[in-house]
């Protein structure tokens, strides 16, 4: 099951696509499609936002995201199954170190190497 594939997402506007895209989701067996359901039912019907809540914390458990939450480092956002965000915040426990590296008192252990230059007709900007 590939979760990151290529597919078609609607327009922000409106839920008709959207959960007609989570159909097409569901069919291919990706866990996506009921996470735009439940949504659905929450900012349509009073759903459970809870249960959203535990189907969101699933999803990143299948995409491979929960463990970079277990140090409370990571935030990720979701919107209608999709990732809208991430940001990462020094953990707590992580100040002394944070210290050390300020000070310039680890030791370095990679060797600087010169840029790679572009290669032609590669279309990216560096």
């Amino acid at each position: 099951m590939d979760h990151f594939a290529a597919t078609d997402v609607p327009e922000p506007d409106g839920w008709d696509a959207w959960l007609a895209h989570a159909d097409a989701l569901t069919a291919a067996d990706d866990p996506r499609g009921e996470v735009i359901r439940l949504e659905h039912a929450c900012d349509t019907a009073g759903g459970d936002r809870a249960l959203l809540a535990a189907a969101y914390t699933d999803l990143e458990r299948r995409l491979g995201l929960d463990g970079l939450r277990q140090d409370g480092s990571w935030t990720f956002t979701w919107s209608r199954g999709h990732l809208d965000g991430a940001r990462f915040d020094l953990a707590e426990h992580t100040r002394p170190d944070r210290r050390e590296l300020s000070t310039g008192s680890w030791p370095t252990t990679r060797t600087p190497r010169p840029p790679t230059p572009p290669t032609p007709n590669s279309g990216k900007a560096y």
